[in-house]
């Protein structure tokens, strides 16, 4: 972190503010912080470069999509699926726009929200997404690589959840022998 914090000084002294070089050394702090559960830190410097990149870019940039989606990603290790649904929303809109919807930008905002509305206990919205990631997945990789394996994966966590919280749910409503 220090090697990054020494970095974007100097790229800060050389271009400014708001250049993309110093947007970019925002993402990379922000992602070990995410990686360090340093999530407050990792969601102002996310927010950071979304503003950097939104005022050079406009709304419409594959930059913009990501930083929503790294965003989005922090708010849900944070505990926060609505509000990271809200962004990767955002971030999925402009990856529409941008790419076909088979771009991996866009497969990974299928993931993403797949899992936040996996965490909302909306399963069948989750399933759709994950059912989309899945089909882009194979198409682009085939059937045996890494990708896929964790949408196979993501997939029996969200049914297996889905068939445990449906058990919980009618249990009170059997009765007792």
């Amino acid at each position: 972190m220090q090697y990054l914090r020494k970095s974007l000084d100097i790229k800060i002294c050389l271009c400014g503010q708001d250049s993309l070089d110093v947007a970019k050394s925002h993402n990379n702090m922000a992602n070990i912080y995410d990686y360090q559960g340093k999530y407050e830190e990792a969601l102002e410097l996310h927010s950071k470069s979304l503003d950097i990149t939104t005022r050079i870019h406009g709304d419409s940039h594959m930059d913009v999509a990501k930083s929503l989606g790294n965003i989005g990603n922090v708010l849900q290790a944070m505990g926060n699926p609505e509000e990271a649904l809200v962004h990767l929303q955002k971030g999925l809109e402009i990856g529409l726009k941008l790419f076909v919807s088979e771009h991996p930008l866009v497969a990974d905002s299928w993931c993403n929200m797949g899992l936040a509305l996996a965490e909302m206990g909306k399963y069948e919205e989750a399933l759709e997404m994950y059912s989309k990631l899945l089909e882009i997945d194979i198409r682009f990789h085939g059937d045996s690589h890494p990708n896929v394996a964790a949408t196979y994966q993501n997939l029996a966590v969200l049914y297996q959840d889905r068939e445990t919280k449906y058990r919980q749910k009618r249990w009170p409503l059997r009765h007792t022998i």
